[in-house]
């Protein structure tokens, strides 16, 4: 059987080429006509990468794991959204290589609705794990644990793959991420807003094109609500869907916000902030600030986050001095002895205050598992003699 690696090729490659020479796919204003040649390129890469892999597959057979680092999912979650997912190892030298690009494209299209995610293969070491995906900059959710119903069927050790799925759902691209990087472009610019769940506006194409960055939600919000009572029965339709679609958006960052307050303060501040920008000048943007001063004025929420800021501390402490040990992934008990008392009594003291100000939250589950490494005691102290 001809290796999925180099069928999937060609097909990406038969994409590459329709884009540069079909006179539709060239202009600037791409069409019907270059949407269907590109897709139809697209679906080249897909029969050839069927060849060995089932691409029925689809995103509600997606279940991501437990958050290693990065970006948890948007709150809206990642139903009606392009999602790439790369399954690698820390121990692949090509993933140095593929995970900043998917870095580069979470920057790019994330706006847009792209949801990246990488997924390591499980039996990696996490301290392994951290340190490659810090070492390539990533900022995306990483996550142990994941899988996809029916599409486990990759054995390759020694390399990344990636999966694609667009947004209604369906798998389009399987292969080694340099080759569905094309097929990620083309889902996320065929993609209606993630907002408007998987719905295509007609009368309203301006609105949905605004809808496409979150930074001018509030401005098509406004021109929404003031097509609600229009004279044409499907601009109403159409306006009245879009500001409830809208609305609930912005409901949900701030009950996200709310939910995760207790657990992740630095997120639960970010999504207030989010939603602060998204709608200013509307009612819940209002809101959103009023809940903002709130967090300003709650000690308790205010421990937590300069809690968050210690555990930060907490790990950077950790990684200099594992660089400074030689060590590759954990300290050895040799390692360890070498360690300064005063160091050790300092990242005690931070482990203590994540632990105090963040119970049950992965913050202390990493904070003690930091403590048990260097032989710091629950209290603070220092447990090694």
């Amino acid at each position: 059987m001809t290796p999925m690696w180099s069928t999937a090729s060609r097909g990406i490659a038969m994409a590459r080429m329709t884009t540069r020479f079909h006179p539709a796919v060239r202009s600037r204003g791409t069409g019907l006509v270059a949407a269907a040649m590109a897709w139809l390129a697209i679906a080249a890469a897909m029969a050839c990468a069927a060849e060995t892999h089932n691409m029925r597959v689809t995103l509600s057979g997606v279940r991501l794991g437990s958050l290693v680092s990065g970006s948890r999912t948007p709150p809206t979650g990642i139903a009606h959204r392009v999602v790439a997912i790369e399954f690698w190892d820390a121990s692949c030298a090509l993933c140095a290589d593929s995970l900043p690009k998917l870095e580069e494209l979470h920057k790019k299209y994330a706006p847009a609705g792209l949801v990246a995610i990488a997924a390591f293969k499980q039996g990696s070491d996490r301290a392994a794990v951290k340190k490659k995906v810090g070492e390539a900059g990533v900022t995306f959710a990483v996550v142990d644990g994941a899988e996809v119903a029916g599409g486990m069927d990759f054995t390759t050790t020694n390399s990344s793959h990636l999966m694609v799925f667009d947004h209604t759902g369906a798998c389009v691209f399987r292969g080694t991420p340099a080759d569905g990087y094309d097929a990620i472009a083309h889902a996320v610019r065929a993609a209606p807003a993630s907002i408007l769940e998987g719905r295509t506006l007609e009368k309203l194409a301006l609105v949905q094109k605004l809808l496409e960055d979150d930074a001018n939600v509030a401005v098509a919000l406004r021109k929404a609500k003031a097509q609600v009572a229009a004279t044409d029965e499907a601009t109403t339709e159409e306006a009245r869907y879009v500001v409830e679609k809208v609305e609930a958006f912005g409901r949900r960052l701030l009950e996200d916000a709310e939910a995760a307050k207790a657990s992740d303060p630095l997120r639960a501040a970010a999504l207030v902030r989010q939603c602060a920008a998204d709608f200013k000048g509307t009612p819940l943007g209002t809101e959103a600030l009023a809940v903002g001063r709130d967090m300003k004025k709650d000690k308790a929420f205010q421990d937590a986050l300069a809690a968050v800021q210690q555990f930060t501390k907490l790990q950077a402490m950790r990684s200099q001095l594992l660089s400074s040990l030689g060590a590759d992934g954990t300290a050895t008990p040799d390692m360890v002895a070498r360690v300064p008392s005063a160091m050790k009594q300092q990242m005690a003291d931070l482990a203590t205050r994540v632990q105090r100000h963040l119970p049950g939250s992965r913050f202390a589950r990493e904070a003690a598992d930091i403590a048990l490494e260097f032989g710091l005691d629950a209290n603070g102290g220092n447990a090694a003699p």
